[in-house]
Parts: structure tokens; C-alpha cells; sequence
């Protein structure tokens, strides 16, 4: 099997980053394209001759400088063409702007038509005079000549010569554009969106579309447009400065991103407070954009107004600020940079979480292959359910042609049994289950299929890569035979056994209804669910008196532990003599040492909502079944009195510590078993729900009798009988290995 190489996958070899091919899709619908009758704006394509339409700026007694009118041209991937592709958000579709496109009226998005402006020739002058000569063969070849490695081990002055030559290079292309030499691809235009079949026959050519352009110019805008073009700007001039990540001597040319300005913002820092619009950019969170720009890779030219930003510098900074933010609390500069801005030194974007990740199960595993794919369809959005797959097929390796005539379930179950990804069953009920989705009357997905679009709205446990199969280790665990395997029929048989029932569910899960991408803003909450939990469950958390590491209270609290940072995790410095507490170290303090750490920290969570700004933050209490911050603090008095001083651990290190909150338990509830264990699963799971041991899985799933058959309900957490402690309880209960079949 081939493999596909991340084109932003750092390496030593050099800055040449091939693109892969790619497929796609509409990433945007259509509104009132045809504002007149007559002739169709669209002539059919060949696709024996893989032909694709461009677009050229024309001019007419109709054109202004405002208004844009174009001619579509039709040409063959296969010939000698140069054309740039326009990558872009859609925006919203009540407002709009009519273009001519090749005479005919056409309503387009005032986003998209805000790009072409700037783009386009109808800006310029009608004798296209801006210091270019018409004749001139002017052309950048620095994409051939940048082999330069801009990690942070190359040569910092080849480096910056790199990037200097790239954006000459892109200001060329940009003026070849400008002029109306060079045509643009543009999906909305160039695609007949109410043909389904052209759809589909064009998304097969996206990889190449993308992967032939000239260059990708990546338009964004926003209402603070002003912020994004300060943004691109600083960062193009920040970036050649960047050396190792050990110099600092950038702070003495770029004063300006190290102090406070007393521009109000977020950051207080004018900078900064672009930097986080930038990166906070509706751009970056749409699916379709994501596949643009991992294949376009270092021909991408980030674009608002007038200023610009190549890819591979937004790379470069990256790669540094990833290294840089790794030092010791110790060796950072915080008497030359405020400490608010030095946290702020790397950027969260997406694209980037995956850029040393060969997108390859022979190279990585299935794994963590699939656990990424399902990563990136969580994060980013899209308006066609469909294009969840579709709109990383050029990404991922699929036996799969697009097809919009499908039901979205039907597009799911095919990517779900895609005979080249090979999707091992045990992830597939990891991220799937009737539990985790709400019923719908218009899609029906059998419960071992993940609902695609809603991975957004409710996480899972197998979010983290930790609980993923990593085979084949996790199978040498496991005997051959008591694989799990699909069946012919579309389902899943696997092997396992039935080891408790839900005997209570505890608390409520929230939907997360978008709000993912306010993780920091949100994931505190979950200390009220925590609270809430504790204070209904006095009782029953108080009834084992036991104080060892079977005691309730502290299996709850190592719970929390685990779903917070996963088996691997460590602890890291978030302030300066307070480190989050890590599994290898829990173990050395006592029950009441813990709780008493777990009230202190609900208490801050309770004074931050009394504080806090968050939207509908009422409404998310109501859901929880909270009144008000003082029935929070009546409840938190309450449980105090569970907690006495410690006197029983002599030898605790002395150290602070934190609990990491997991946005995790926002979305999921709090279980008891009828064995006397403390779990956490997916907020649709009902008592009597059954708890089963897979093999090849780490985590227990619960299934459901409906009709004689069992039902995924999903994944779930459970101390005692999770991880390791799994493995062990199928290896001691071998006889009672029994197959499962989960057809529905």
C-alpha cells in the first residue's frame, strides 16, 4: 500500500514539501445563483478529459470598480495549465453581492466577493499599470529552490533567506493574479453546485486541482479585519528572526510583543489580541479549509486586505514556539517578556496538532490512523453531513467515491467498512453507541457506526489516544481467535464477557451543542457536575469505611486522575511550584489528602462562575441542576464536613498539586454498579445497562438488550476493571469468554 506524507511533516531534508493528491467536495451551497434566464451559465465537462473550469476577470460597460465580472474557461488537468485556487470560507448566506459570470448575473457571498476584489483585476486601473511590465518574464522559482530545513536545527540565516525569497515569490504570483495573467480556481464559480453528479465528479479531482495550482491563496477575513492583517504582518516580519529556540535576541528587534501596551483586549497586548483573532479565525474550523491547506502546504498564501503570510512562515514560527514553550519555568525570559504573553508564544491551530504525523496506518498504526482522522472530523465543521468523509479524501486513503446522491448513514457505513482504511471494530465501538448520540427520525446509523457530524457535540472517551488500540501490542494481549472482526452482514463480532450492571446513573450530561472550541472556557465546569455528584452521593461514598485505595471517594478521585491526563501522562509546570498530579505519583498520598485538594479546587471553580462571563451560563447551570452560585455554595459546605485533616501519611511529598478538570466529564455522566464500582459513560446510558470486557479494548462498553439483540451504548470508564486491570480479568476469566454480535 502506498503512503500518504503530511506535507507539513517537519523535516531534515529540506523545505520541499510535496503536496498529496486529493479529492473534495462543496464546502459551500449555492444561494439564488441565477438571477436570469436564458442560456445555462454551465457547459457540461468531459470527465474522460479530467476538465475543470477557471476563472478570468473581464471587463465590459457593466464593470466598475466594485463590481466583478468573469468568463469561465474550460481546461484539462492534463494539459500544461497555471491557475491559483482561492480557498475560503462561504460566509453568511443573508448577505450577499451579484457578479457577472459570463454575462449572466450570479448572487455570491459578500465574503467570497470581498476576496475576489481584492484579488482581482477589476481593482486595478483599466490599463493594468502598477509597475509590471506586460512583457516581463519575471517568475519565482523559490519553491524548487527552498530546500532549506525551517526547523528549529537549520542554518538560522538560510532560514530567513527561505522565507524572504518565498514571499517575493508569493507577491509575484499575487501581482500575476492582480493583472488577470493568471486564472482562478474557485469552487462556488467553477462547479455547477446544483449538478450532484458534476459535484462528485469534480471532488475526484481536488487532490490534483489543489496539488497543480500555482499557489493557494487563503482569503480570510472577519469584522475585525484590521486585527488579521496586523497579525500576518507582524508574524511575516517576526518569522526570518526566529534562530534556535534557545535565542532570544528576536525580544531586542520585536520589543513590541514582549510588554504590555494598555490596549485593552484579551492579552493587553495589540499583538497578541490579533494573534488570538487570527487563530480564532471561523477559517481554521471549517473541514474543508483543513485538507486545502495540507495539501496546498507551502504553496498557501494567507491573505487579508493587503497584507499576506506564507504558509511555510506560520510553519516555521510554530515548529519554534512548540520548542521554546518546552523550557523549564526556570529558563524563560520572563524579566524581557511578560509573563501573559510569553503563555501565549503558541499558537492553537489544528493544522498544526498533525504536522509530524505521517497520515499512514502501515507507518503509525490504526490506531492512532484512525483516532487522527476521527480528531479532525470532531474539530472541524461542515455544512453537508457528508463531507465528514468527502472532505478528507485527500487526506486519508479511501476506496471511496463521493457520491451526493447518498444518504448521509450510507456514506457513514461505507467509510466505516472502507476495505483500505481497515477501521479495527474495537475503535469503531470506542467512538460510537447509541448512548453518545441523540435519536433522530431522519437518520437511522447502527450503533456501532460513529455519527460523523456529531462528534463535535459529544465527546467520548476515546477522544484521547491513550484508550485507542495500539496494535499490534494491545492484540498480543489478547489471543488471536478472541479478535474482533466485521461481519459480512455490516456489523461487528467480538469476544468478551459480562462483567457488572449499571445499577445508577448519577448525574446529567451536557451537550457541548458547538461549544468545543471554548474548551478553556467550558472545562472548568466541570468541577460543578464533580459537586453536584459528591453532595447527592454522601452517603453511598461514605458507607465503605475502608481509607485505603478501595475506598470510594478515592476510586472516584483516581477516576478523575485517569480521564483527565490518560496512562501516558505527565505532569508539566503550569505555575511555578505547582504541578498537575501525575498517576505514578497519587498513589503516595492519602484519601483525605486528595479530597481535601478536590474541595479547594471546586471552591476556585465555584468564585470563577460567580465571576464569570460565559454565555447562557444560567441556562448550563439550570441543565445541571443548579439554581444558583449559592445553592453551589450550600452544597459545597455540605460535603466539606466528609473531609478530615490527614494524620495517617507521614511520608507525602511535599509538593502542590492540581486536578486537571476534563472537559470530558462536562459531556458524560456518573455511574454506580451493582458491584459497588464508581464509573463514568456516555450521557445516554440507563440503569441496567450492561457492563461488558472486550478484547482488544482498554475501556469496558456498555450494551444494551433491545429486541433480543445487543445494542452498543458506548464506551464508559470504570475503576477496578479499566486499562491493564482488564486485560487481567479476561485472562482469569477465560471460560467465560462468550461471542458477541452486534448487528444493530
Amino acid at each position: 500500500m502506498s503512503t500518504t506524507t503530511n506535507p507539513l511533516k517537519r523535516n531534515t531534508s529540506g523545505l520541499s514539501l510535496t503536496p498529496p493528491r486529493v479529492k473534495r467536495t462543496q464546502k459551500r451551497p449555492r444561494i439564488d445563483p441565477l438571477h436570469d434566464s436564458g442560456s445555462p451559465i454551465y457547459k457540461r465537462l468531459d470527465p474522460s478529459r479530467r476538465e475543470i473550469r477557471l476563472l478570468r476577470p473581464t471587463w465590459s460597460t457593466r464593470t466598475t470598480s466594485s463590481t466583478l465580472e468573469y468568463t469561465l474557461e474550460t481546461v484539462s488537468l492534463d494539459d500544461d495549465i497555471q491557475f491559483v485556487a482561492l480557498s475560503y470560507v462561504w460566509g453568511d448566506e443573508r448577505t450577499t453581492k451579484d457578479i457577472y459570470l459570463n454575462g449572466r448575473r450570479r448572487g455570491i457571498t459578500t465574503n467570497l466577493a470581498s476576496a475576489l476584489l481584492h484579488l482581482s483585476i477589476h481593482s486595478l486601473p483599466p490599463n493594468g499599470s502598477v509597475g509590471l511590465e506586460s512583457d516581463s518574464d519575471d517568475k519565482f522559482d523559490g519553491y524548487d529552490d527552498a530546500q532549506a530545513d525551517v526547523g528549529h536545527k537549520a542554518d538560522p540565516e538560510r532560514v530567513a533567506r527561505t522565507l524572504r525569497s518565498i514571499t517575493r515569490g508569493n507577491d509575484l504570483l499575487r501581482l500575476s493574479v492582480h493583472l488577470g495573467r493568471t486564472p482562478l480556481w474557485v469552487d462556488a464559480l467553477c462547479i455547477n453546485q446544483d449538478n450532484l453528479r458534476e459535484r462528485s465528479q469534480q471532488v475526484q479531482l481536488m487532490r490534483d486541482i489543489y496539488g497543480k495550482a500555482e499557489g493557494v491563496f487563503s482569503w480570510i477575513n472577519s469584522s475585525g479585519g484590521k486585527n488579521i492583517n496586523l497579525a500576518l504582518r507582524a508574524l511575516r516580519e517576526l518569522t526570518p528572526d526566529l534562530k534556535s529556540h534557545s535565542d532570544f535576541s528576536w525580544m531586542r528587534l520585536h520589543q513590541e510583543l514582549c510588554v504590555l501596551d494598555n490596549s485593552g483586549g484579551r492579552f493587553g497586548n495589540k499583538y497578541w489580541n490579533a494573534f488570538h483573532e487570527f487563530e480564532n479565525s471561523e477559517y481554521f474550523r471549517r473541514l474543508w479549509i483543513f485538507q486545502e491547506l495540507w495539501i496546498g502546504s507551502e504553496r498557501v498564501l494567507f491573505v487579508c486586505g493587503d497584507e499576506s503570510l506564507p504558509l511555510v512562515s506560520l510553519q516555521h514560527y510554530c515548529d519554534w514556539a512548540d520548542e521554546v514553550y518546552k523550557r523549564p519555568w526556570k529558563q524563560r525570559p520572563l524579566r524581557i517578556m511578560h509573563v501573559d504573553l510569553w503563555d501565549r508564544l503558541n499558537l492553537r491551530l489544528p493544522l498544526f496538532e498533525y504536522q509530524n504525523a505521517t497520515l499512514s496506518p502501515m507507518v503509525q498504526g490504526y490506531g492512532f490512523y484512525i483516532g487522527m482522522f476521527l480528531s479532525i472530523t470532531r474539530r472541524c465543521r461542515c455544512k453537508d453531513a457528508r463531507d465528514k468523509v468527502y472532505g478528507l479524501l485527500g487526506v486519508f486513503q479511501m476506496e471511496i467515491t463521493p457520491n451526493y446522491e447518498k444518504a448521509v448513514e450510507d456514506v457513514y457505513v461505507e467509510w466505516a467498512t472502507d476495505p483500505i482504511l481497515k477501521i479495527p471494530p474495537t475503535i469503531l465501538l470506542l467512538f460510537s453507541g447509541i448512548g453518545n448520540y441523540p435519536s433522530s427520525d431522519t437518520r437511522v446509523l447502527p450503533s456501532w457506526v460513529p455519527d460523523l457530524e456529531l462528534l463535535n457535540d459529544q465527546l467520548t472517551f476515546a477522544e484521547y489516544k491513550d484508550y485507542l488500540p495500539d496494535l499490534p501490542v494491545d492484540l498480543q494481549e489478547h489471543p488471536v481467535r478472541y479478535r474482533a472482526r466485521m461481519l459480512r452482514t455490516k456489523g461487528i463480532t467480538c469476544f468478551g464477557i459480562h462483567n457488572t450492571t449499571v445499577s445508577k446513573v448519577c448525574t446529567k450530561g451536557v451537550g457541548l451543542h458547538g461549544k468545543l472550541q471554548h474548551f478553556e472556557r467550558i472545562a472548568w465546569l466541570s468541577w460543578i457536575t464533580i459537586l453536584k455528584y459528591l453532595a447527592t452521593n454522601k452517603a453511598y461514598l461514605l458507607s465503605d469505611p475502608n481509607l485505603n485505595e478501595c475506598h470510594r471517594i478515592r476510586q472516584f478521585i483516581e477516576t478523575l486522575v485517569r480521564i483527565g491526563w490518560g496512562p501516558k501522562a505527565d505532569a508539566f509546570n503550569r505555575r511555578e511550584g505547582s504541578d498537575f498530579i501525575r498517576l505514578d505519583l497519587i498513589h503516595k498520598f492519602s484519601t483525605t489528602t486528595l479530597f481535601g485538594k478536590l474541595l479547594y479546587l471546586i471552591r476556585v471553580a465555584i468564585g470563577r462562575l460567580e465571576e464569570s462571563e460565559l454565555v447562557n451560563a444560567e441556562l448550563i447551570l439550570k441543565s445541571m441542576g443548579v439554581r444558583s452560585c449559592p445553592d453551589m455554595l450550600k452544597m459545597w459546605m455540605d460535603v466539606s464536613v466528609m473531609w478530615t485533616p490527614n494524620t495517617d501519611y507521614e511520608n507525602e511529598p511535599d509538593m502542590d498539586f492540581d486536578f486537571y478538570p476534563s472537559v470530558t466529564l462536562f459531556g458524560q455522566v456518573i455511574f454506580h454498579t451493582s458491584s459497588g464500582l464508581v464509573g463514568i459513560g456516555p450521557p445516554g446510558m440507563m440503569e441496567t445497562d450492561k457492563v461488558y470486557l472486550i478484547h482488544g479494548l482498554r475501556l469496558p462498553v456498555l450494551l444494551r438488550e433491545v429486541d433480543g439483540t445487543l445494542v452498543n451504548v458506548g464506551a464508559c470508564y470504570i475503576y477496578g476493571i479499566s486499562d491493564e486491570a482488564s486485560f487481567e480479568i479476561l485472562k482469569e476469566r477465560v471460560n467465560e469468554v462468550q461471542v458477541i454480535n452486534i448487528v444493530h
